[in-house]
């Protein structure tokens, strides 16, 4: 597969890939959540991903 220009990269204009996730979340695991977190921070840099939000207080 042929590599696109760069003008067609949305990063060339100044733009970033953004996603909202939400964990499972396991209550009183700060671990378990943490993996949960990194799992999903991990999918997303491989989907190009360049910013990830989690909800405030999901590792607790």
């Amino acid at each position: 597969m042929a590599k696109a220009h760069p003008f067609f990269s949305s990063r060339t204009h100044g733009f970033v890939r953004v996603a909202a996730a939400t964990p499972v979340v396991h209550t009183a695991d700060p671990v378990a959540n943490a993996e949960e977190h990194i799992a999903l921070i991990r999918r997303a840099g491989d989907q190009g991903c360049d910013l990830i939000v989690f909800p405030e207080l999901s590792l607790s």
